[in-house]
Order: C-alpha cells, then sequence, then structure tokens
C-alpha cells in the first residue's frame, strides 16, 4: 500500500511539473499603449498570431493583418473591432510560400504605409530582432493534423488530455506581446524568450560560424545570391 502510494505521488509530482513547465504561462504585465504606432503580423487571422493581433490593437495600435486567407482575415478584423473599439485594422495578401508574392508584398507595403513599428514574424521591436517560443500550444497547426491521422475514439481521448497540457492562444501569444511591447526590450536584440522573460538558448545558436552558414544557405534558397 505504501509503495502504490509514492507511485501515485510521483506520477502527481511529475503530470503538475510538466504542466507547469510546459502547459503554464508568465503573462505580459506591460501596459504600454501603442496609439499611432503600425503592427504588422503574419499570420495574424488565427491561432496566436490572431490573439496578438487583438491584444495590439486593443492598446490602440494600428494593426496590418498579412495573410493568403482573405475570408479569415477579414472575420478575424471584424472580431477584433468587436472586442476592442479599434477601427484601425487592416488585410494585406501574403504567401509567404511564394516568394515572388512576399516581394510584391514589401513593394506595396513600402508603398502604402508610412512607418512599422511592430514586425511580428518570431517578434520584435523598432530595430530589434528577438525569437520567442510559446510554449505547448493548442493551435490548429498541432490538432487539425492530429485529428485526421487518428482513429475518432483515440482523438476524443487524447484531445482533453493535450489540452489540460497545453495554452490556449492568448495564453500562447504571450511571450510575443512580451517581446514586441516592453519597454525594456527596446534596444535588445539577439535574444531568445520564453515564459516572458529571458530564456536559455543553445549554444549553437552563438556559433558565429553556423549563423553565417544558415544565414548563406537561407539567402541561396531564396534566390539573393
Amino acid at each position: 500500500m505504501v509503495c502504490f502510494l509514492w507511485i501515485v505521488l510521483i506520477i502527481v509530482f511529475l503530470v503538475l511539473t510538466f504542466k507547469y513547465y510546459f502547459g503554464t504561462t508568465r503573462w505580459c504585465k506591460s501596459t504600454v499603449k501603442l496609439n499611432g504606432k503600425t503592427a504588422l503580423i503574419t499570420g495574424g487571422n488565427i491561432g496566436i498570431g490572431k490573439a496578438t493581433a487583438i491584444d495590439l490593437a486593443n492598446r490602440g495600435a494600428r494593426v496590418i493583418i498579412a495573410s493568403r486567407n482573405k475570408e479569415k482575415a477579414i472575420q478575424t478584423i471584424r472580431e477584433i473591432y468587436e472586442k476592442t473599439g479599434n477601427d484601425n485594422i487592416s488585410f494585406m495578401y501574403l504567401d509567404l510560400m511564394d516568394l515572388e508574392v512576399v516581394r510584391q508584398f514589401a513593394k506595396q507595403f513600402l508603398k502604402e504605409e508610412k512607418r512599422l513599428d511592430i514586425l511580428i514574424n518570431n517578434s520584435g521591436t523598432h530595430v530589434t530582432a528577438n525569437s520567442v517560443h510559446p510554449g505547448l500550444v493548442a493551435t490548429d497547426i498541432i490538432m487539425t493534423p492530429l485529428k485526421s491521422v487518428l482513429p475518432e475514439k483515440l482523438y476524443l481521448v487524447f484531445d482533453p488530455w493535450f489540452r489540460f497540457f497545453s495554452l490556449d492562444c492568448t495564453a500562447g501569444a504571450q511571450t510575443t506581446i512580451f517581446a514586441a511591447v516592453d519597454e525594456s526590450l527596446t534596444t535588445v536584440t539577439g535574444k531568445y524568450f520564453g515564459h516572458c522573460r529571458l530564456a536559455w538558448d543553445n549554444k549553437l545558436a552563438q556559433d558565429d560560424e553556423a549563423c553565417q552558414q544558415l544565414w548563406d544557405y537561407s539567402m541561396k534558397m531564396c534566390g539573393l545570391t
């Protein structure tokens, strides 16, 4: 009996530990307003991008949602207006899988927009660039493929357990929002954040030679060299 209780306690401890590190997040505490600033969010019509767009719009920013799905983007814009009262939200078509479309998007943006204060691909503020880990988030990117490959009964068992251990999109967006708006990060660049704080990064990320090789390969793949 004692042995059984110890096993149960160990399992509970492991579950709670996993839940704490992967299924919880710190919330962005910054109250900074973004009136007069422009934020561009790729994939801002669903998931973490959508939650980020809602937060920045609520702070008064002009938000541009860059997406290839116009219908979903328009629905998101309506939802953002209903939740925030901010009507300065717009859509621009962007398909990141097509480099020619990306180039045309950049030209259109430079022609039509006077400024860009926040760009959220990974995340960034002004001319700085930082990477973030949102945590384990139950987004369509994960759930839709699983639903298509798992047997229905197995998925029905797996789904609630996965959602218990994971974050929703609003919680998953907190580190992105933190990196975009927190005033203490105005001059911070090249860092990696998780749970709304500076996180440990792999030594390879600090290897200048490896970084240069990755950059050169990326430029080659994009046809820019």
